[in-house]
């Protein structure tokens, strides 16, 4: 660069990774201001007027990948004790939160019990990737608890998706920790279900053998330790041997049709119809055991389907 140049000479950009990705410090400033001399007692019995009432309810309104801007954030606050009466204001006031704030993070963590009972989905939202404070996700599992099995059900391959924001990513060499309230509490309710036990085992499974750049190696070390913990809690109910067993025996099915299935489409100069030949072939030889399969088994898919044999001729 000319030393003539001064300003008008060349421009140097530098990457910054905290732009964008956090809040604007002028921002950060303004709310601490305009909320630090706002006490509880204060903002207790605060109640909205008309046009404030509107503003509020099209916050409510918005989806859950809608992020509040400032004021946003700021009537929510002002108001989040009148907000506790309305179950889909939780999710809106936990974003409007400046966590970083001990003093405001200790405030909300008391009005969450105070809060009435939001819906699964909600709760749902609470352990996605944006909510990392433990207070938080302990309270969606708290209302996940009180569901039962077959609405926990709906909802369980989305809550194991969610296991991966419980833990943040550590040096490669140690061991992800699952002693988070969410795996916990999963390991727990699928230990007493052989349904959701099924479901949960070969969601893992699934997560345990996905190679793809986007499942960090973490993720599925993390993935296993949970597994694992979750044969561990089997052993010590009634029936879990007994459950260990068969899921065993399951993973014994698939890996023959597996086997068969790509035998089968190796075979790239048949036509369809010697590879469906080939197939009942391989279907009905009696080494691969699947002509009869005894105790029926339950289908991996649908364990409330059981699976006495194979008929290879369909």
């Amino acid at each position: 660069e000319d030393e003539n140049d001064g300003f008008g000479g060349r421009l140097v950009k530098i990457y910054d990774p905290e732009v964008g990705s956090r809040d604007n410090p002028a921002e950060t400033k303004h709310r601490r201001l305009v909320r630090g001399h706002r006490t509880g007692v204060m903002d207790r019995d605060l109640r909205p007027n008309a046009r404030f009432r509107d503003e509020l309810n099209n916050i409510m309104n918005y989806p859950p990948t809608h992020s509040l801007n400032g004021e946003e954030k700021d009537l929510v606050w002002k108001f989040r004790h009148h907000l506790t009466k309305d179950k889909r204001a939780l999710t809106k006031f936990v974003k409007a939160v400046n966590w970083q704030d001990q003093s405001e993070a200790r405030q909300s963590v008391q009005l969450l019990s105070k809060w009435t009972e939001i819906d699964v989905d909600d709760a749902l939202e609470l352990l996605g990737p944006n909510f990392d404070n433990s207070a938080v996700r302990a309270f969606a599992v708290e209302r996940l608890g009180k569901s039962d099995d077959d609405e926990l059900l709906l909802y369980l391959l989305q809550l194991v998706q969610a296991l991966k924001f419980e833990v943040k990513p550590s040096d490669g060499n140690k061991e992800p920790s699952t002693n988070t309230s969410l795996a916990h509490f999963l390991i727990e309710r699928a230990a007493r279900s052989l349904m959701l036990g099924n479901y949960f085992h070969w969601y893992l499974m699934v997560e345990c053998d996905d190679k793809s750049p986007g499942q960090p190696a973490q993720h599925r070390k993390l993935f296993a330790k949970i597994e694992y913990d979750f044969m561990l809690e089997l052993d010590k109910t009634p029936e879990g041997k007994e459950t260990r067993r068969t899921l065993r025996r399951q993973a014994e099915f698939i890996a023959v049709i597996s086997k068969i299935s790509l035998q089968t489409s190796l075979k790239s100069g048949l036509t369809i119809v010697k590879k469906t030949e080939k197939a009942k072939h391989f279907l009905a030889d009696p080494k691969n055991e699947l002509l009869d399969i005894s105790p029926p088994l339950p289908l991996p898919l649908d364990p409330s389907i059981m699976i006495s044999g194979v008929c290879p001729e369909e």
